[in-house]
């Protein structure tokens, strides 16, 4: 739809800006360029592929309501044990296969740990059959497995997920790694391997500002990482 909106709020006079998420912007948002009063990019890198002069970096918009839930409330919420090291793992809006393959595998020997609680968000097309296969790994043992579909999500359950947990493994959108930064999450990233290698190039930021040294530093503005 933007694709008609900005070049007729231009030839109505009526400002228009744009925000390009991916460290290498899309088609789409560099053939809009064009016609856009502003651009803004949540990367450096992104700013090549926009007339300079009408460009600049903010980083990637975040929702206030991010931080509006409490570690305490959000592992009440969610039924999660307070004492327990939480895992995330998430394939984005989508689901990703080979994480939930990944987590599949691993999941008998995290089971056999008595530290440890895992938060898994499946994706919409795999949760039945992904759940199913948890419940048979699980018999006879706690309870430490909370398993969901990304796809049903709102902008405050991904809050109480992500936010407060320990560690998250996931793949590398624009959204899902800035809120996880903004947390200060320590990530384990798995780009898509597809469209153009976009995910790698968003991953790349976080690690040129020392997201993989163990210490916390802000990116661009918005975003701390550890």
């Amino acid at each position: 739809m933007a694709a008609a909106v900005i070049p007729a709020a231009r030839s109505l006079g009526i400002p228009t800006i744009i925000h390009a998420s991916d460290a290498l912007p899309d088609r789409a948002n560099r053939a809009l360029s064009r016609w856009a009063t502003r651009i803004t990019v949540s990367w450096p890198a992104a700013q090549a592929h926009f007339p300079a002069a009408r460009t600049e970096c903010t980083g990637q918009p975040l929702r206030e309501e991010l931080f509006a839930v409490t570690r305490a409330e959000a592992y009440g919420r969610l039924g999660l044990q307070p004492g327990l090291f939480t895992l995330l793992v998430t394939g984005g809006s989508q689901g990703a296969r080979r994480l939930n393959e990944a987590l599949l595998e691993a999941l008998p020997e995290l089971l056999r740990r008595g530290d440890l609680q895992v938060l898994h968000l499946t994706g919409g097309g795999e949760f039945e059959a992904v759940t199913a296969r948890i419940q048979a790994m699980r018999e006879g043992r706690p309870a430490r497995v909370w398993t969901g579909t990304t796809c049903s999500r709102t902008s405050t359950t991904w809050a109480r997920r992500c936010g407060r947990a320990d560690l998250v493994v996931m793949r590398c959108g624009a959204s899902s790694v800035s809120e996880a930064a903004a947390f200060g999450l320590p990530m384990i990233l798995v780009p898509l391997p597809h469209a153009g290698g976009h995910q790698l190039l968003n991953a790349e930021p976080l690690v040129a500002a020392g997201g993989d040294s163990g210490g916390r530093r802000r990116s661009h503005g918005r975003a701390a990482a550890r």
